[in-house]
């Protein structure tokens, strides 16, 4: 009996000191992304559910700290930047941008996302022009459009840009989960570095899941019943789809978010989302464009695929008279490789990346004027 409770005794020794030693090391790492929530009194807190129910959730007003690889200032107003005035300075331009993650600019310095790259380039050139981010990372469409009724129509712009990614097209974020989660993360004991790092490893695991099954046929539908636009009769938008099904059946592979641009009620949900805007547009009179931001992993096989899904969302802007962007072949001059952001991130461009985006749309407004 002794030697058993000698051995379990040695056996939660070694486990104790594993613990510590991880716990240590994970320290001597800086390791801490739950930091915020005990140091700067919850303002890591970024999102917040919306009362929209079209949003679902929103960026929290006044927050500031450190999140999603970035420094992050959120305005009174609840998007990203400087305090702009409600009140339109004369000889003003203004421009609101929409879109999720890579327009917001997760993992970036906060002046090097396209939108404050933009704004810089007009003020070189001595031209009064404004642009306000009011992207937030895990957005779609009808949310980005949600966004600018609620608050970006009061700016009153002269021209909304849609940073549109192809993973707008189903749900591929976990914010709404996240949200539920933030209490939790408050608790003293992700204090411990340890508890963190386990509670991390879990989440991912958990927004995968949650990826996987949001974006079946059924959780898609229920989820979006009351936003599906009718596309019945588009004789072009059913070649497209069908063109785009038959290169992917035809070309063994995964390809991430393509298959979504064969799917009915995806696209319904995406010109839903537009006709909104197309709505907003009529009412207020601002001009609309969509900057399609390429997919980074292009190879041989799967480029004449995601072509097909570009010329998709390409023609769901112009049914409805919306410019678009072309920024395909500035990136693929570039070298789409080296516009990664992060290894095995397929979507998210770097600041290079993002200065190409600036420039293209700097050019389209120049010529446009």
């Amino acid at each position: 009996m002794n030697k058993t409770l000698q051995h379990l005794a040695l056996v939660s020794g070694a486990f104790t000191f594993t613990l510590i030693i991880l716990e240590c090391a994970l320290r001597f790492a800086n390791y801490n992304p739950f930091g915020e929530f005990f140091e700067n009194e919850g303002r890591a807190v970024f999102i917040r559910p919306s009362a929209n129910p079209q949003r679902i959730f929103e960026a929290t007003p006044n927050a500031k700290g450190n999140g999603w690889g970035t420094s992050i200032s959120i305005n009174r107003y609840g998007f990203r930047g400087a305090e702009y005035s409600v009140e339109k300075p004369s000889g003003t331009y203004r421009i609101a941008v929409l879109g999720d993650s890579i327009t917001f600019g997760n993992n970036l310095p906060p002046d090097k996302n396209y939108p404050a790259m933009l704004e810089k380039l007009f003020a070189k050139n001595n031209q009064h022009v404004e642009v306000l981010n009011l992207a937030l990372g895990g957005y779609d469409t009808l949310q980005e459009v949600a966004t600018l009724e609620d608050i970006g129509l009061q700016f009153k712009p002269d021209l909304v840009i849609v940073g549109y990614c192809i993973n707008d097209i189903g749900i591929a974020s976990g914010n709404l989960n996240y949200i539920k989660r933030l209490q939790n993360y408050g608790n003293p004991v992700y204090r411990s570095r340890l508890a963190q790092f386990i509670r991390v490893q879990l989440d991912r695991i958990e927004l995968i899941n949650f990826t996987n099954t949001a974006n079946t046929r059924e959780s898609f539908d229920a989820f979006y019943k009351n936003s599906l636009a009718d596309i019945d009769g588009d004789k072009e938008l059913d070649k497209k789809m069908a063109d785009l099904s038959a290169l992917i059946n035809n070309t063994p592979g995964k390809y991430l978010f393509a298959r979504d641009y064969t799917q009915k009620d995806h696209i319904q949900h995406l010109r839903y989302g537009f006709e909104k805007l197309k709505q907003l547009q009529n009412e207020h009179g601002f001009a609309v464009s969509v900057l399609i931001i390429p997919y980074l992993r292009e190879d041989d096989k799967n480029s004449p695929i995601y072509k097909a899904v570009y010329d998709i969302v390409r023609h769901e802007a112009i049914h409805l008279d919306f410019s678009t962007i072309n920024l395909y072949p500035t990136f693929k001059q570039a070298g789409l490789e080296k516009l990664i952001l992060k290894k095995n991130d397929g979507v998210h461009p770097n600041e290079h990346g993002h200065e190409i985006m600036a420039t293209e749309i700097y050019k389209k407004i120049s010529s446009d004027k």
